[in-house]
C-alpha cells in the first residue's frame, strides 16, 4: 500500500507551541500507523535542534532556497520565479496533502501553488489569534479581508487551534466551517508527580516553604515577559517567599535579564533557556502565569492544567483555555499592582495544593490521541 505523502510547512522550526504540537501529532500518528510519510518545507533553516528531531522521525526537510535571490531581482520577478519553482517542486514530489501551519492569512500563496500543482488536500492551520506581519501597513484591514477570501477559495480544509484562532484567520463564514483541532497533549506525561517536584525544586534551590510561579514560552514581544516580571516584582513586596521560574529562549532574553537586574529581583528569578524535561518542571511549580498580548490556544496552558496547577492568564487569551476549575483571567489593563494582588490571592487559596486535574484535561478532549485521530481523518479525505 502506498503511503499518504504529507508536506508540512512553517516559516521556521523554533520550539514554539505550534512546532511542538505538530511534532507531538506526528509522533502519535507514527505510533498508531505506518501509512503516512511527512516532509517539511521551511522558509528559514533556524531551529536546527528541531530540524534534527524531525529528521530522526523520518521527515525530509526542504528549504526555500529562493530567499537568497530576493535582493538580486525585482519583487515581481522574484515572486514569479519563487512560485514557479514551488509549483514544480510540488508536482515532482506528488504530495497528497499540504498542511500549512501559520498565524498568517497571507499564506494563501502556498495554497494557490498547491492547487495549481494538483495537491488534492490543502489544509491551512491557524495557530494564533493575531499575527505579527502587518504592523504599520496602510489598508491592512482590506488586505487581510482579501487574503481570507483567497485562503478559503484555495484551501480544502480550514483548521484552527481555537475558535479565536479561527476568527483571526478566516471570514465569519469560514470560521463557522473551520475544524477546531484541540492542542492535545500526552496527559500522563504531565500528571503531577511528587518525586519530580522534590528533585526539580532541589536543583533550582527552591525551599519547601517558598512559592514558585512559572512561565514557559518563547521570549518574544507576544509573551509580554516585561509585564510578568514587573508584576512579580510587585508581588515580592507582599510575598517575600515567592520565586519566579521562566523557561524559554528568544530574541528578548537580553532585555529580560536587564529588566530583572534593574528591578533588583535577580535572586528571586530563575531563567532556563532550554530543557528536555519541561513536563517535570510543572510539578515543581505552584502557580502558572501567562501575560501574553495574544495567543491561539497556548499548549503550555493545557500542560499546566494537566499538572494540576492554578493558572492566571491574561484576558487576551481565549476563555476556551479554561479546562480545569483552577483558572482565572485578568485584564492586562489592570496594571502590575492589580496583577500582584490577584496572584497573592491565588497563592493564599487552599486550591493551590490540590493537584489532581489530569483526568479533567483528558475528559475535555485535550488528549493527543484524539487530536491525532481527528487530523488523520482530514489527511485521508481525498
Amino acid at each position: 500500500m502506498n503511503k499518504k505523502k504529507v508536506l508540512l510547512t512553517k516559516n521556521l522550526l523554533t520550539m514554539d507551541g505550534a512546532t511542538k504540537i505538530v511534532y507531538d501529532l506526528i509522533h502519535e500518528m507514527d505510533k498508531e500507523t505506518d501509512d503516512i510519510s511527512f516532509d517539511w518545507f521551511l522558509y528559514s533553516p533556524d531551529g536546527h535542534d528541531n530540524v534534527k528531531r524531525f529528521r530522526e522521525m523520518g521527515c525530509r526537510i526542504f528549504l526555500d532556497k529562493t530567499q537568497k535571490e530576493r535582493k538580486k531581482k525585482s519583487k515581481l520577478l522574484y515572486f514569479a520565479t519563487k512560485y514557479i519553482k514551488i509549483i514544480k517542486f510540488l508536482k515532482k514530489q506528488k504530495y497528497d496533502v499540504i498542511h500549512i501551519n501559520t498565524d498568517d492569512m497571507f499564506r494563501f500563496d502556498l495554497l494557490i501553488a498547491a492547487r495549481i500543482a494538483g495537491v488534492p488536500v490543502r489544509i491551512i492551520h491557524s495557530h494564533n489569534s493575531q499575527g505579527e506581519n502587518m504592523k504599520g501597513i496602510r489598508g491592512k484591514k482590506f488586505l487581510q479581508k482579501a487574503a481570507k477570501v483567497l485562503v478559503e477559495h484555495n484551501a480544502t480544509e480550514l483548521v484552527a487551534c481555537s475558535e479565536s484562532a479561527a476568527k483571526w484567520m478566516y471570514t465569519k463564514k469560514g470560521a463557522k466551517r473551520a475544524v477546531v483541532l484541540n492542542n492535545g497533549i500526552d496527559v500522563e506525561k504531565y500528571r503531577y508527580n511528587e518525586e519530580w517536584r522534590k528533585n526539580i525544586r532541589h536543583q533550582l534551590g527552591v525551599a519547601d516553604n517558598e512559592v514558585l510561579l512559572g512561565n514557559i514560552g518563547r521570549l518574544s514581544e507576544q509573551k509580554n515577559h516585561a509585564f510578568l516580571i514587573k508584576s512579580f516584582a510587585a508581588l515580592t513586596e507582599k510575598c517575600p517567599k515567592a520565586k519566579l521560574l521562566i523557561i524559554g529562549e528568544g530574541p528578548l532574553l537580553p532585555d529580560i535579564k536587564a529588566e530583572i537586574a534593574e528591578l533588583g529581583i535577580g535572586n528571586r528569578v530563575i531563567l532556563i533557556e532550554k530543557t528536555d524535561n519541561a513536563n517535570e518542571y510543572y510539578s515543581a511549580m505552584d502557580l502558572f502565569v501567562m501575560t501574553s498580548i495574544h495567543e491561539g490556544l497556548p499548549l503550555v496552558g493545557v500542560e499546566a492544567q494537566a499538572a494540576g496547577l492554578s493558572c492566571v492568564f491574561s484576558d487576551a487569551i481565549t476563555r476556551e483555555l479554561m479546562i480545569s476549575d483552577k483558572v482565572s483571567f485578568l485584564a492586562l489593563s489592570e496594571g502590575e499592582d492589580k496583577w500582584a494582588e490577584a496572584l497573592e490571592k491565588v497563592i493564599e487559596s487552599p486550591a493551590l495544593v490540590d493537584r489532581n486535574r489530569a483526568d479533567m484535561v483528558r475528559d475535555k478532549g485535550y488528549d493527543i490521541t484524539s487530536s491525532a485521530e481527528k487530523l488523520k481523518r482530514l489527511y485521508t479525505r481525498s
